[in-house]
């Protein structure tokens, strides 16, 4: 499998290092250096481990071989929080160990899927790790959703990245990407009605789960089941959950086995995004959309909840670098839904 890695960062190569003159200076680095601590579990092969704090607040994770070949990899996680301690917090570039190659983490310093600053705190962790175990021959910063649109925000504004591989990449830039989950989010209550119930507290659905309620994301799937009977064998499942869960995966345009994964991303992201980054502000529009691809596109796009973005919960995830690939500086200005 490290093989295939191995090509993977190869191929990533297109993205292509016309490194951009117009990175931000560089701060005297004032964090303590990383200390030596247990391993995340599912590690390949041995090696020693350190965790630290970087001078902005981020926690993070190095995992270094016994026989360090050189190359550094800087893998970014997605917009979900990951314990340091977990197996998923290198991911699959964890296989990587294995080619005697050093691995590091950070956990970001905020816990928002817009994550404003993760590009420097993935920088200022490269530099504790040089300043602790020597300078990288070579640097890779690898990234898996939102994580890619951190990698590429460093690929482009730090001149010490000598690659990027960029998995399943959110780079169509931050809000955008957010428009899916919204769509998800209302699809399924179209459908369902029982996130929330009628005879639950109702709050507009952008908010993801109800600002009020401690719901777990286990609760959603049980109500999701119940729905739609995803969670049973097909010749277990009602009429009337197969006719949903068509409906739902029909509209919003995903296999059944991604519904719960994307169900999860629409209530959860969108609790932190909405309720937490953007406090209550909602930057999400859907008055102009049409559904298609149900038995009944009258009756959903007539029924569908509908909303208008908040001017300024727009405006917010601007302030967020977006990537290029180039030189090129094409900028288009609010996000279209679509």
């Amino acid at each position: 499998m490290h093989r295939v890695l191995w090509l993977a960062f190869s191929a990533a190569a297109a993205f292509a290092f016309a490194r951009c003159d117009d990175g931000p200076m560089e701060e005297p680095l004032t964090a303590d250096p990383p200390v030596a601590a247990a391993c995340p579990v599912g590690l390949p092969v041995p090696a020693a481990c350190y965790r630290g704090v970087s001078s902005k607040g981020a926690a993070y994770v190095i995992a270094l071989p016994e026989n360090w070949n050189g190359t550094l990899v800087l893998f970014n996680r997605g917009a979900t929080p990951v314990p340091l301690d977990s197996q998923r917090v290198f991911s699959a570039s964890r296989f990587l160990l294995r080619d005697s190659v050093a691995l590091a983490a950070s956990a970001y310093r905020s816990t928002t899927p817009l994550a404003r600053d993760a590009a420097a705190d993935v920088e200022e962790l490269r530099r504790i790790f040089v300043r602790a175990f020597g300078t990288a021959r070579r640097t890779l910063v690898w990234g898996n959703s939102f994580g890619a649109l951190v990698s590429a925000g460093c690929a482009e504004l730090y001149p010490a990245y000598d690659g990027a591989l960029l998995a399943c990449g959110t780079i169509a830039a931050a809000l955008q990407n957010y428009y899916p989950l919204l769509d998800l989010r209302l699809v399924y209550q179209y459908y369902c009605r029982n996130l929330p119930r009628p005879e639950e507290r109702q709050y507009d659905l952008y908010y993801g789960l109800d600002p009020q309620s401690t719901m777990t994301f286990d609760e959603v799937r049980t109500r999701a089941n119940e729905c739609t009977g995803i969670s049973v064998p097909v010749a277990q499942r009602t009429a009337q959950q197969r006719q949903n869960l068509a409906n739902i995966l029909a509209v919003v345009r995903i296999p059944e086995s991604g519904l719960l994964t994307n169900l999860e991303a629409s209530t959860t992201l969108l609790k932190i995004l909405v309720q937490d980054a953007l406090r209550g502000r909602n930057p999400l529009g859907n008055q102009n959309v049409r559904y298609t691809g149900s038995t009944d596109d009258n009756a959903l796009n007539a029924g569908i909840a509908r909303y208008a973005a908040n001017a300024q919960a727009v405006a917010s995830p601007r302030g967020i670098r977006q990537p290029y690939g180039s030189r090129a500086r094409t900028r288009r200005d609010a996000p279209r839904h679509r």
